[in-house]
């Protein structure tokens, strides 16, 4: 059509050398738009370090054409990189850049290709590529130098206002609203972080005791107080009881109506903490739950609102961690089947394998020992998506195995859960074994390697330490305090919900 244009234009101008220029114009411009309009196959490296990651392994995995091998090497590799055979429907990778593999050199950052161990791989086997696909970058953070300077700034900025109730002593309900005498009590068990949390914050520099400059306002009442306190104790006296809290703030200061409690938090790691606002529309629509049974499939967790916290159990003193070479047992799990049909599949499944220490119930020898006898240790959801566990395998230097459909896991915004677990759905149970062996020597070693290294954000301790869990749940409400928005009409308030 520019051709036609172009010629019917140099006629009427009666021009024969401007009718060539402007065709040879038009040329020039054609081939540029053919180049710019290639393959997406083509992609550039630049253009792919850019992608999210399943993109990038596509675009390194499905390549039609060429010489029929069904792999390409991205820009600037060559043939003695990476060759690529097909043998019986089997697809085998060889590389001459096999040191890559235990980190001896940098890898090319427009290199990806599958696992460089030489081991095959069947073409349809999702979870099997997703464990030989060894990333360039193997930190367990999403970006640590954006979590860092956020995580300066929050030190250097974030305020937070506590309700008096806390610091009332001799008052009816005192031991609900102020810290535990005893937080490393072994029978509070999976309510220790509940109670540190609270701790530290107490004891931390972001108390202000001027609420006009706080982001957020705590509410300090104990769920797991609460359910232990014989006047209230059960479900519907407790969320009576934080109804009635609710409103009595709300009539004595002017924070709780100025946002609806957009600006509110509250700690719970009972599973009962769900429904202690259930009483309390805009607490439960609007306020932040900072809560260890982060679900996604409970209607009353909101995910990018609430903050889903480590559930950890006291420590004694700070133990060695077993390298993996030391680690003889392929994988642990003891727990009970109680209430959980996916603990029942995992028992029934694997109790008696001779690789695998699966037990039902307690186990008769160390608890401690099994976790660092282990390469693998398995979370597997029971009444709730959470337990302990994962924090116990983090302890002791085991790779977790997330066992857990609808998890939100603590602090996924700044870690990259899966360079340092295994995360797997409960269909994936009758494969448990094999997908665990698909891990290669090397990816295990990087796996503990992060293990290691993520091992700081799931401790509480009495004076907080840098990027501990009291830390790291703090910038995690650091983060929402952009999500608080101040009513300036009361009839705005049913537009406020998250």
């Amino acid at each position: 059509l520019l051709c036609s244009l172009f010629f019917e234009g140099g006629k009427m101008r009666g021009s024969f050398k401007g009718f060539l220029a402007i065709v040879a114009v038009s040329i020039a411009a054609a081939l540029l738009l053919l180049l710019q309009l290639r393959s997406p196959w083509e992609i550039s490296a630049a253009h792919f370090r850019l992608l999210p990651e399943d993109e990038q392994f596509r675009f390194s995995e499905r390549i039609p054409g060429g010489d029929g091998h069904g792999w390409r090497c991205l820009e600037n590799c060559s043939s003695s990189q990476q060759r690529i055979l097909e043998q019986g429907g089997r697809q085998y990778v060889q590389s001459t850049l096999e040191e890559f593999a235990d980190g001896s050199q940098d890898r090319s950052p427009e290199l990806r290709s599958p696992s460089l161990n030489l081991k095959h791989r069947d073409s349809g086997s999702d979870k099997q590529r997703y464990f030989e696909f060894l990333k360039r970058d193997a930190s367990p953070y999403h970006d640590w130098n954006l979590f860092q300077r956020d995580y300066n700034e929050m030190i250097e900025k974030f305020r937070v206002f506590v309700y008096p109730e806390v610091y009332a002593k001799g008052k009816a309900f005192s031991k609900v609203f102020g810290p535990h005498r005893n937080p490393f009590d072994p029978k509070l068990g999976n309510y220790f972080s509940e109670h540190m949390f609270k701790l530290n914050l107490l004891n931390s520099s972001f108390l202000t005791s001027n609420p006009d400059e706080a982001h957020f306002f705590f509410l300090p009442f104990s769920v797991n107080a609460l359910r232990n306190d014989p006047r209230v104790r059960t479900d519907e006296s407790i969320a009576d009881f934080v109804a009635h809290y609710v409103n009595k703030i709300s009539m004595q200061f002017e924070h709780w109506n100025r946002s609806q409690g957009t600006d509110h938090f509250y700690a719970c790691c009972h599973s009962v903490g769900r429904n202690a606002a259930s009483k309390v529309p805009f607490l439960q629509r609007n306020s932040v739950q900072v809560v260890c049974s982060a679900s996604y499939y409970h209607k009353f967790y909101v995910p990018h609102k609430d903050i889903a916290m480590p559930q950890i159990w006291p420590r004694g003193a700070e133990i060695s961690i077993v390298p993996p070479r030391k680690r003889t047992r392929l994988a642990f799990y003891a727990g009970r089947a109680q209430n959980s049909r996916v603990r029942g599949r995992l028992l029934d499944m694997w109790k008696n394998d001779s690789d695998m220490d699966i037990h039902s119930g307690s186990i008769h020898g160390s608890y401690e020992e099994a976790f660092q006898n282990s390469k693998f240790c398995l979370h597997v959801k029971g009444y709730e998506v959470n337990t302990a566990r994962i924090a116990d395998a983090i302890h002791f230097g085991c790779v977790p195995v997330i066992i857990s459909d609808h998890y939100d896991l603590p602090f996924g915004n700044v870690l990259d859960w899966e360079q340092f677990s295994i995360i797997l759905s409960h269909v994936d149970i009758p494969s448990l074994k094999s997908i665990l062996l698909s891990v290669s020597d090397n990816n295990y070693r990087r796996l503990h390697k992060n293990v290691c290294q993520v091992r700081k954000h799931f401790q509480w301790q009495v004076v907080p330490s840098e990027f501990d869990s009291f830390y790291m749940t703090m910038h995690q409400l650091w983060l929402r305090r952009h999500f608080v928005r101040s009513l300036q009409h009361p009839w705005t308030a049913n537009n406020i919900a998250f």
